[in-house]
């Protein structure tokens, strides 16, 4: 995100806020193996990671137009 700051180019806003939702999932993650291992989180897991995909998909379509 501090490159899109600096540059203003807006597929790194896009990629930006992909990396931010991965980052989630991966905090998730951490949380469903090694602080709740009895919780099932796999529903959290897979809507951050559509939600990074998603996200970095409508952020090159938006960006082609």
């Amino acid at each position: 995100m501090r490159g899109y700051w600096r540059s203003g180019t807006r597929l790194l806003f896009w990629s930006g806020l992909c990396f931010g939702f991965l980052s989630l999932n991966s905090i998730v993650v951490i949380f469903d193996i090694l602080v709740f291992p009895s919780a099932n989180l796999q529903v959290f897991r897979h809507a951050a990671s559509l939600a990074a995909v998603g996200t970095l998909l409508l952020g090159l379509v938006w960006e082609t137009e």
